[in-house]
């Protein structure tokens, strides 16, 4: 998580590390997730608590869609696609 958030250049905003970190915390408790990587869905926790504290669409992957985070994370959106749309539905519904 911590070095996603520095990646995308939040890793100094209070807010965002707080609401990522309940975030992860309470996707705990889900199968779901199960079917993904940790990273990839830590990848997705920080993304949609970015789009929260920014208050943009949940799913948005503007940040993340550019050659630099791309290459420094190892995850394109193609491939946190399907992970963020179920972290936004678990962030949605709860």
């Amino acid at each position: 998580m911590e070095r996603y958030l520095r990646v995308l250049g939040y890793h100094k905003n209070d807010k965002v590390i707080k609401l990522c970190r309940e975030i992860l915390r309470q996707q705990i408790k889900q199968a779901d997730f199960l079917n993904y990587r940790p990273s990839q869905v830590a990848a997705c926790a920080v993304q949609v608590a970015i789009n929260m504290y920014q208050n943009s669409q949940l799913t948005s992957m503007s940040l993340w869609n550019n050659e630099k985070t791309i290459a420094m994370t190892g995850y394109s959106t193609e491939m946190l696609k399907e992970p963020m749309e179920e972290m936004a539905k678990f962030v949605s519904s709860n």
